[in-house]
């Protein structure tokens, strides 16, 4: 079993300012806080800087999927998101990797359905030479 991090976003109780998510960020709140596992997008939730740089330190691989989240949140906020061509290149590309993924579905379907018929096909044989045997022997007996 692999383990993964329970992310908990905290924020001071009645306070209109940014959630941290990073427990070693110098702002992070330890008494009197409002604290979820989840921030609705649409109410565009201000995440703290310094909790996204403290993660990005931790993990400074550009494939690290929460800090390009978080970092992507961040730039959008500021006005500096992606262009629309990034985005639609990205969407075009993971439709090509949704298609292939539908196919290997698919030749993996067919090829469970083709072991279980020569499973099916195997039994049958194995059954008609069970009773070819059992004919001969009465025939033998007899």
């Amino acid at each position: 079993m692999v383990a993964t991090a329970l992310i908990v976003y905290r924020k001071q109780k009645e306070s209109p300012y940014e959630w941290h998510f990073h427990t070693q960020c110098p702002r992070w709140p330890e008494i009197n806080f409002d604290q979820t596992r989840y921030l609705n997008g649409g109410q565009n939730e201000r995440l703290c800087g310094k909790c996204i740089e403290l993660e990005s330190k931790m993990f400074p691989s550009p494939s690290n999927t929460l800090t390009r989240q978080l970092l992507a949140k961040r730039e959008v906020a500021l006005g500096q998101g992606p262009s629309i061509n990034d985005l639609l290149g990205e969407l075009e590309k993971s439709r090509g990797l949704l298609d292939a993924a539908r196919a290997i579905v698919d030749e993996l379907k067919q090829t469970t359905q083709d072991s279980h018929q020569i499973i099916d096909d195997s039994r049958r044989i194995q059954d008609k030479a069970k009773e070819q045997t059992r004919s001969q022997d009465r025939t033998l007996s007899a």
